[in-house]
């Protein structure tokens, strides 16, 4: 028989706020005008809780990137940005490579880069590793998190997820009839909540194990194991690293469902 095992994770941390941000706006033809409107208005709500000491910019791309400014400035001109993002429309492909090199000279120490849209590339360099190694020199040695809002029903998270994992940002999957701005404030959370990284596992009493959560796992939640049971109950060895930093484990004898 096969069981299905909850890991609840309650560990503390902190992470502190970024002050600066950049936007990278999906305007690919692949969002419609419908979710392009969607995603201006998450990236309006985002706007409207920047702290004011900060600075930020936003870059709008599809077959080429577009500047709001070409470089960081301050949240004084907040009112200017939303005429920008007034007029965008949707055209042409996703060109990651075009955004990632549009942000070279651009970004500042303890930067947040977020990215609205569907994660789905479709021109320029298509491989995810040379991807990240351009986005990678992007960032100069620069402390910087990279986050995304996947929106729609079926958008492109391995990218994104993997380029998350690297440093420390988050992914969150926005579907179509879901409340923008609730969305936005659970983001705003999210990305203040420790997360426990580099997570190994080991058990007795369960074999042929698939892991049902695949990456960072924050403080509050739970893991999802499900596996074939060779014994009544489970005995779960969990070690991790909050945010990369400081040791966890997890001990538990865990009675499958």
């Amino acid at each position: 028989r096969y069981g299905l095992l909850e890991i609840p994770l309650r560990f503390k941390g902190s992470r502190k706020t970024y002050p600066n941000r950049v936007f990278l706006l999906d305007t690919s033809a692949s969002m419609g005008q419908k979710g392009l409107a969607k995603t201006t208005r998450f990236c309006r709500a985002l706007l409207s809780n920047l702290p004011r000491h900060g600075h930020f910019t936003v870059i709008a791309g599809d077959v080429k990137a577009r500047f709001f400014r070409k470089k960081m400035v301050s949240f004084k001109t907040k009112k200017k940005v939303l005429l920008f993002l007034k007029k965008q429309t949707p055209r042409g492909g996703t060109n990651f490579e075009a955004l990632f090199r549009a942000l070279h000279g651009i970004i500042k120490d303890q930067t947040d880069i977020i990215y609205l849209g569907d994660g789905k590339n479709s021109l320029g360099e298509m491989d995810p590793d040379r991807l990240q190694t351009i986005f990678t020199k992007a960032m100069a040695g620069k402390k910087v998190r990279f986050s995304a809002l996947a929106f729609g029903n079926n958008p492109d998270l391995s990218f994104l997820r993997r380029l998350a994992r690297s440093n420390g940002g988050r992914v969150i999957h926005l579907l179509p009839h879901q409340n923008i701005e609730l969305i936005a404030k659970q983001f705003e959370k999210e990305l203040l909540r420790p997360h426990l990284q580099q997570i190994s596992l080991s058990f007795k009493g369960i074999t042929d194990i698939i892991r049902l959560n695949q990456y960072d796992t924050a403080s509050g939640k739970s893991l999802f194991v499900a596996g074939r049971m060779v014994a009544k109950v489970v005995r779960v060895l969990l070690r991790g690293r909050v945010e990369g930093k400081g040791q966890y484990q997890y001990k538990a004898v865990v009675e499958p469902h």
